[in-house]
């Protein structure tokens, strides 16, 4: 996406697409800060990639989330 701008101008119709619906966009394959900085201006909602962290087992992605919801 930052070395081609037509995929940027993709990802940029992708997420305003999504926002026109009501929709909540996510990045996939986040690995830099530089991307993720992007993704955030163009206005995606949520992010995920090597940046954040190595993929997990789904059970292990359940757990976190469950701690996430009785700590809110």
């Amino acid at each position: 996406m930052l070395r081609d701008a037509e995929d940027e101008k993709l990802v940029e119709a992708i997420v305003s697409l999504g926002r026109v619906l009501g929709l909540r966009t996510t990045g996939e394959g986040i690995e830099t800060k530089a991307v993720l900085d992007k993704l955030i201006a163009l206005g995606c909602d949520i992010g995920q990639g090597f940046l954040f962290g190595r993929p997990e087992p789904m059970t292990a992605a359940a757990v976190i989330e469950e701690r996430a919801r009785r700590s809110a």
